[in-house]
């Protein structure tokens, strides 16, 4: 194992850029000997040296029992017994206090499937929508302890040989949404932006920055980060996240919100937008987004774009909306990367939008 050391390996998008070529040849010939042996298969892939993972949303990325664990003190998060989504709940019964779950094994057990795939078998409740449905039930947890769960996520990119995290994250809570929401739309995006940036805007990206060092502090404190720890110096940045299944004026209150800590706060180095795509207001609004993004791409150039784009098929969508999510993501909104992508076949003019993407690779600008 300590040939593959001094191997670095990046994988971006498809594209595997690998240093020291003798060295990959022996990386090589000792993956051929384990690929067919699980255990040291294992073993090879945990050693590994890994670059930057791109694609992370960190409010989903706690294990479910961990989730439950750093809720041990929250005294009136409250489960629903039929969904086993939690809400704060003063009046709630003992018996369905979350932090009661772990004497009742099996409550405890339903729990951790409703917020998790494990154990799922699709019937009338699809994968799809089994799996997005797990936000919301865990967003009272997830939203209180991000700092845990950071902690978790830097262990475990520890533990995996990572070196770089990309995270999406709303450290605001859809405060900024909400701004946009008490506001009204104006399909004036400069009057818009200007409405938000006189009514307080500038106050709640301030609040995210501020959020984020109470984060990484706990996170610290959890870690018992010193200078010298290897753990510790995994670097970590993010990605605001945008939540598409809202109606204009809080998709633009928040959007005008990452692209603004990200112009100001060097660990946010851009934005995503989140929750399914095939949504509803997802897809009647999905140009007037990409507008959106365009608008503010003009205003804050030096904003990385990242998107959700094109995580459909013909199963969720009707044909019309396999054809052009990618095309306006890239071209519209200007996006440097695009999450899941699988219908660009679909896409109208897929070639020359594949080799366009393949011709404009700026991944690395993100590091």
């Amino acid at each position: 194992m300590k040939k593959i050391a001094g191997v670095i390996l990046f994988l971006f998008s498809g594209v595997l850029f690998a240093l020291q070529p003798p060295a990959v040849n022996s990386v090589t010939a000792h993956f051929d000997k384990v690929k067919n042996d699980p255990e040291h298969l294992l073993l090879f892939l945990q050693d590994m040296p890994k670059g930057g993972d791109l694609h992370f949303h960190l409010g989903g990325s706690g294990m479910a029992e961990n989730m439950i664990q750093y809720a041990a003190n929250d005294n009136s998060l409250c489960i629903d017994k039929n969904t086993f989504a939690i809400s704060d709940n003063p009046n709630c019964t003992p018996d369905y206090l979350l932090n009661n779950s772990p004497k009742n094994s099996a409550l405890y057990n339903q729990i951790i499937n409703a917020w998790s795939m494990r154990n799922f078998v699709a019937g009338p409740e699809s994968s799809h929508d089994h799996f997005f449905a797990t936000f919301g039930k865990f967003n009272a947890v997830s939203g209180k302890h991000s700092g845990e769960i950071l902690a978790e996520v830097m262990q475990r990119a520890f533990d995996q040989n990572e070196s770089y995290l990309e995270l999406m994250v709303t450290p605001d809570s859809d405060a900024s949404g909400m701004l946009g929401k008490k506001l009204g739309y104006n399909s004036d995006f400069k009057a818009m932006r200007e409405k938000l940036l006189a009514n307080g805007l500038d106050s709640i990206v301030a609040d995210i920055s501020k959020n984020m060092d109470l984060d990484e502090a706990k996170t610290k404190k959890i870690l018992g980060c010193e200078p010298t720890a290897p753990l510790c110096k995994i670097k970590v940045r993010y990605l605001y996240q945008i939540l598409r299944e809202q109606p204009p004026e809080q998709v633009f209150g928040q959007l005008l919100a990452g692209f603004e800590v990200a112009s100001k706060d060097p660990r946010f180095v851009g934005i995503n937008m989140v929750q399914p795509e095939d949504g509803f207001i997802s897809m009647r609004d999905y140009k007037l987004h990409m507008q959106m993004v365009g608008f503010l791409h003009d205003l804050y150039p030096n904003v990385h774009i990242s998107l959700h784009a094109g995580e459909l098929n013909s199963t969720l969508v009707p044909y019309a909306g396999l054809q052009f999510h990618i095309n306006d993501a890239v071209r519209v909104a200007h996006a440097e990367r695009i999450g899941h992508g699988v219908d660009v076949a679909y896409e109208k003019n897929s070639a020359e939008l594949l080799n366009d993407m393949a011709k404009n690779i700026s991944w690395l600008k993100l590091i």
